[in-house]
């Protein structure tokens, strides 16, 4: 178990003050409530914040390295490169164009369009398969609410 004692609370608020991103802010603020609560454990305060011991033991360790690491090292996760898209922008471009007009205009005979039918316009006019939830994705990202 990390116990933060290297960090002191004014270095995780000025940490704190300069990070960019919700996930570094929860981490930091979840370190800071530690330090400054002594009778807190680290189980509490992941459950406070809704995370598992093993989350806050895995980061308490990691953010003890800002006593010798830049903040940016320490506090930031590294770039993913997830899986590549299956449509490519021009096709992703077409797929929101379709789904902003009506699906009769598509060749689909529905008032209008769901996940079902969104999933059966993309195997059908591109040759891939989302799961239900990706495809809910999609239509959020074309500005559409499922």
């Amino acid at each position: 178990m990390a116990n933060l004692t290297n960090i002191s609370p004014g270095r995780l608020r000025d940490v704190l003050s300069q990070i960019d991103a919700d996930n570094a802010t929860i981490r930091v603020v979840a370190a800071l409530v530690y330090v400054e609560f002594d009778d807190l454990s680290q189980n509490r305060v992941a459950e406070a914040l809704g995370f598992s011991s093993g989350w806050a033991s895995e980061w308490f360790r990691r953010l003890e390295r800002l006593a010798e690491e830049p903040f940016e090292d320490v506090v930031y996760d590294e770039p993913r490169s997830g899986r590549p898209p299956e449509l490519s922008e021009q096709e992703q471009d077409q797929f929101e164009e379709s789904v902003n007009e009506s699906p009769e205009e598509s060749g689909i005979d529905e008032p209008a369009w769901s996940v079902d039918r969104a999933r059966e316009y993309l195997r059908e006019s591109f040759g891939v398969e989302y799961c239900p939830r990706h495809v809910r994705r999609l239509l959020t990202a074309a500005g559409l609410s499922w």
